[in-house]
């Protein structure tokens, strides 16, 4: 325990930080306060050479400073949307004093937070993503696991299915795609960045990539192979989508594809992006495409719901369209195609024939009273 102590005493010569655990073992005389910690939990600390888990674990900085910390440790795309809402959301101050972290340590006020946001018209889930999982962070960092599960203990914001039901027929994406073609073509002169409408849906439907992933692609990202008879582009994208560990992927090109891409990225340097667009334009534009299509229904992920579906459809196994959508699990890959394929006819007398119930003879049809 000596040791301990000694060690905590050295430490705090050249940081003061260290003062605290040194308070945080003495009781306060004239507030009654009990002592936070004991000469045991620092000895403990010491042994598991734990002693700067133990010092955060007592520190109660400012939320702007927190944040600021923990976008700085970060590289979690979802984590960071959801610091920066915290950022924005929580006051700064509170009755005219500094908002600290210890607001957060409340599981009612989370679960307010939480709602009032999502009061906002966003989605649940998107939220559980990610401003749940930065306060998480945040109070893991700073308090430990145990602390952020006693106070996660207290907040009701549970997962929601949202899972749209969405189909788009073969003529339905085709009338997209001429809608986007046509829209390009009528405003590129004046507007540049429309031009790039047909190439980043097709992006969207043929990749299975989110809206924030086509916007930063960079040239570096595709590698296209030119082929003379026919006359086309093929190749590999790949993905840089952090979501999860398992979001960046490496996708083959489709000729149609690869030949809208190609103008996009010929003489760009790697770094460069493949469409200098922004999130604002590309919304705009694409709602005004699905419109003329008569989709005026479908968001711009739920082109990524299309891959899915289609790519089951076209045979690919189901281990593999699990890849193509960057899943971890069957589960989240389920969510995408049981609610949405419809089993055709044809797919059933295929079933049948593989079972070579084909082949059996025709029971005679009785005639109907």
């Amino acid at each position: 325990m000596e040791s301990a102590l000694r060690e905590v005493v050295e430490r705090s010569y050249t940081d003061e930080s260290w003062l605290d655990v040194i308070q945080a073992l003495h009781k306060n005389s004239s507030t009654g306060a009990t002592a936070r910690i004991s000469i045991i939990d620092v000895a403990r600390a010491y042994r598991d050479r734990s002693l700067h888990d133990l010092k955060l674990s007592l520190s109660d900085p400012e939320i702007g400073v927190a944040i600021d910390e923990m976008k700085r440790r970060n590289s979690d795309e979802q984590v960071g949307y959801g610091l920066d809402l915290l950022a924005k959301t929580i006051p700064t101050t509170t009755r005219g004093n500094t908002t600290k972290l210890t607001i957060l340590r409340n599981g009612q006020y989370i679960t307010k937070l939480c709602m009032d946001l999502e009061a906002t018209g966003l989605s649940r889930n998107y939220l559980r993503r990610g401003v749940l999982n930065a306060i998480s962070k945040l109070l893991t960092f700073y308090w430990g696991k145990s602390i952020r599960d006693q106070i996660f203990s207290d907040v009701n914001f549970s997962k929601k299915n949202d899972a749209r039901d969405v189909y788009c027929s073969p003529a339905e994406i085709s009338s997209l795609l001429s809608a986007c073609e046509r829209l390009a073509g009528e405003m590129s002169i004046a507007l540049p960045h429309v031009g790039y409408l047909p190439a980043m849906v097709s992006h969207a439907l043929l990749t299975s990539a989110d809206r924030n992933v086509i916007l930063k692609t960079a040239a570096r990202d595709i590698s296209l192979i030119y082929s003379k008879e026919p006359e086309t582009y093929s190749g590999t994208i790949f993905l840089d989508d952090k979501k999860t560990s398992y979001r960046q992927r490496t996708i083959p090109i489709a000729d149609f594809f690869g030949n809208l891409l190609a103008p996009h990225v010929h003489g760009k340097e790697p770094g460069d992006k493949v469409y200098p667009v922004t999130a604002e334009q590309l919304r705009y534009w694409f709602n005004k495409a699905k419109k003329e299509a008569g989709l005026g229904h479908i968001r711009f992920k739920d082109l990524r719901h299309q891959t899915a579906i289609y790519a089951e459809r076209s045979g690919m196994s189901y281990a593999k369209v699990k890849i193509l959508l960057g899943h971890a699990s069957r589960d989240m890959t389920a969510r995408y195609l049981a609610h949405q394929c419809v089993i055709e006819q044809e797919e059933i007398e295929a079933l049948a024939k593989e079972m070579g119930l084909i082949r059996r003879k025709s029971l005679k049809i009785a005639a109907l009273p």
